[in-house]
């Protein structure tokens, strides 16, 4: 349950005219996913490889960025096989929004976004033990990602 005496604007990185200073904060995550997320975001590649269609949320208190989260069409950037869809993912909170509920509020945000566009279920490709699970995801498979690390696709019915 997100914190009640937070303050935050939800802004969707594609449709917000600040998107340079955007990708230089998620540079400064301390989380190596961030780094794939600026990447594929200053080599306009996101959309290419996770879809059209595909949402970076972020959750700011003015120029500070709190939390963010994806939802995509497809994996492209981690899966060969891409049999599932929609996807949450990179999802990350900054230190000091930690356990406040930030992060199961942007995935909230990847599930909306999921059912507006018709879908009954979304999925999330994690090595987390327990995160996911706690909001609704269920096991699907065990896979080995492009980069060759194993993790498990979960997931929740909408």
């Amino acid at each position: 349950m997100l914190d009640e005496e937070l303050e935050y604007d939800i802004l969707e990185y594609f449709e917000d005219e600040y998107q340079e200073y955007w990708r230089n904060e998620i540079s400064r995550s301390d989380w190596e996913g961030a780094h794939r997320l600026h990447n594929l975001l200053e080599e306009n590649k996101f959309k290419t490889l996770c879809g059209e269609n595909s949402k970076l949320f972020m959750m700011c208190d003015g120029e500070t960025l709190m939390s963010y989260s994806m939802y995509a069409e497809t994996h492209s950037d981690e899966l060969a096989q891409n049999e599932y869809s929609p996807w949450v993912g990179f999802v990350y909170t900054s230190p000091s929004y930690r356990n406040k509920g930030c992060a199961e509020f942007m995935i909230q945000q990847a599930c909306e976004e999921a059912k507006n566009n018709g879908n009954n279920e979304i999925y999330v490709l994690t090595d987390l033990a327990g995160f996911y699970e706690k909001m609704g995801f269920e096991p699907v498979k065990e896979v080995v990602t492009l980069q060759g690390k194993a993790k498990k696709i979960l997931k929740k019915l909408l």
